[in-house]
C-alpha cells in the first residue's frame, strides 16, 4: 500500500494554470490526510498562498536575483525538503533532471518526451487534442498513487482581508456588478480590446449593473463610465471581487 511522506508538486509557470492544478493537491490532501504537500511555483503565482489551506508549502521556483532556480538549486532544495514522491505536472528538462539529481525515490511524470527516462513512475497523458479538460490531464498523473479521478474543480477560499480590500475598492459601485477582465498578456485568444469597450458601452446602457474593470493597468484604458480597478488588486482582493460579481467576462 502506497503512504506517502512528503509530496511535491510541480507547476512553475502563471497563475491560472497553477490553479487549474489545485484539485491534484487537494485530492492527495484527502488521500493522505497525514502526508505534506508542497508546491514548486513561480514567483508571479506565488501569492495565490492565502487561499489555499490543503498546500502545506510553497516552494518558489526563484534564486533570490529574479531568475528560476539552476537544476543544482532546485535538486539541492528538494533533497533537503525530503520529498519522497515529486509529481511533473508541467515537465520540463530542467525539473526533471533535478528531481533525479536529488534522490527522490518516487518521481512521477509523462511518458511522452525526450528526458521522460528521468521519471521512474511514467504516465501516457497526451494533452494536444485528447478532448480532456487540463484539470482532469493533471490528474491521471495522479495514477501511480492509485488514484483515479477526473472532474473537480479547483476550490480557492477568499480571505477577510481580501473581502474588506475589495468592499473598499467596489465602493462606488454598490452590491450588483459585472467584472470585465480585458487582457491575458497574451496567453490566451481574446477579443481586441475595442470589442471589451463596446460590451462595456452596451452593458451600461441596457442594464442597471455597473461594471469594475480588472487586469495589468496598461491594458486597460479608456473604459468610460466603469470603475477601472485594473492595477489595484492582488491575488487576494481579485479573488474577492471576482467572488461578489455578478457575471465575469474574460478571454477563453
Amino acid at each position: 500500500m502506497i503512504s506517502p511522506d512528503r509530496i511535491l508538486i510541480v507547476r512553475p509557470d502563471g497563475l491560472g494554470d497553477l490553479i487549474l492544478s489545485l484539485p491534484v493537491a487537494q485530492t492527495l490532501k484527502e488521500k493522505f490526510p497525514g502526508c505534506r504537500i508542497a508546491c514548486l511555483v513561480s514567483s508571479r503565482a506565488s501569492g495565490i498562498r492565502p487561499l489555499v489551506d490543503y498546500v502545506d508549502d510553497w516552494t518558489v521556483d526563484d534564486d533570490g536575483k529574479g531568475k528560476r532556480l539552476s537544476v543544482l538549486g532546485l535538486a539541492r532544495k528538494i533533497r533537503e525538503d525530503g520529498y519522497d514522491f515529486i509529481i511533473e505536472l508541467k515537465p520540463s528538462w530542467r525539473t526533471a533532471l533535478a528531481g533525479a539529481l536529488s534522490g527522490a525515490g518516487n518521481r512521477i511524470g509523462t511518458s511522452r518526451r525526450f528526458y521522460s527516462p528521468l521519471y521512474n513512475r511514467r504516465v501516457s497523458v497526451h494533452r494536444r487534442g485528447s478532448g480532456y479538460h487540463q484539470t482532469d490531464l493533471d490528474l491521471m498523473l495522479l495514477q501511480p498513487l492509485g488514484i483515479r479521478i477526473i472532474g473537480r474543480f479547483p476550490r480557492l477560499d477568499v480571505t477577510e482581508w481580501g473581502l474588506g480590500s475589495a468592499a473598499k475598492l467596489l465602493e462606488p459601485l454598490g452590491a450588483s456588478y459585472i467584472v470585465i477582465h480585458p487582457g491575458s498578456a497574451g496567453s490566451a485568444p481574446n477579443w481586441p480590446l475595442e470589442h471589451y469597450r463596446r460590451l462595456a458601452k452596451i452593458i451600461l446602457s441596457e442594464t442597471e449593473y455597473g461594471i469594475a474593470v480588472t487586469g495589468a493597468k496598461d491594458d486597460t484604458v479608456d473604459f468610460d463610465g466603469c470603475l477601472n480597478i485594473a492595477g489595484k488588486t492582488d491575488i487576494e482582493s481579485l479573488a474577492a471581487v471576482l467572488k461578489g460579481a455578478r457575471l465575469f467576462v474574460s478571454g477563453s
